[in-house]
């Protein structure tokens, strides 16, 4: 199942996340968490930034290995709530002008919840026009369009 959101609101953070992901990958930028779970479409209020903030950057190194790593946390968003392990690990590729972040594992990925339904994020991907949240086992995919 697919659902697609129009959110245009979206393009420049997408933008500056595909920047600092890719300048990441060079080595010696970190890519804020802020700019991650925004990327999910949820608004963070001061607190959550804070927390955010505090947690650090996840950093990519020249191979794409991502990590991250903090307290577990939960961000809540109408759409979802995005929960954080302690250690965020995945895999960046460079693709058609953006990126794909691929978690390596359910104990080291996102977690998008609401209600009763939840589902691991397998992959974000993020190019200049669109981005697609895959969930676990396919069973949905979240594309945002702009």
């Amino acid at each position: 199942m697919a659902f697609t959101l129009e959110r245009p609101d979206l393009k420049p953070l997408a933008n500056d996340l595909i920047r600092l992901i890719l300048a990441s990958m060079g080595g010696g930028v970190g890519v804020p968490m802020v700019k991650l779970v925004e990327m999910f479409g949820i608004e963070l209020d001061a607190d959550e930034r804070k927390r955010l903030t505090d947690r650090g950057a996840i950093d990519v190194d020249a191979d794409g290995a991502a990590v991250n790593t903090g307290p577990k946390e939960v961000f809540t968003g109408t759409l979802v709530n995005i929960h954080l392990p302690a250690t965020l690990k995945g895999h960046v590729t460079p693709e058609d002008g953006g990126f794909v972040l691929t978690f390596d594992s359910d104990d080291n990925g996102i977690v998008a919840r609401k209600g009763f339904v939840k589902a691991m994020v397998r992959s974000l991907k993020v190019l200049p026009d669109k981005a697609d949240l895959e969930m676990s086992n396919s069973m949905f995919t979240l594309h945002f369009r702009w």
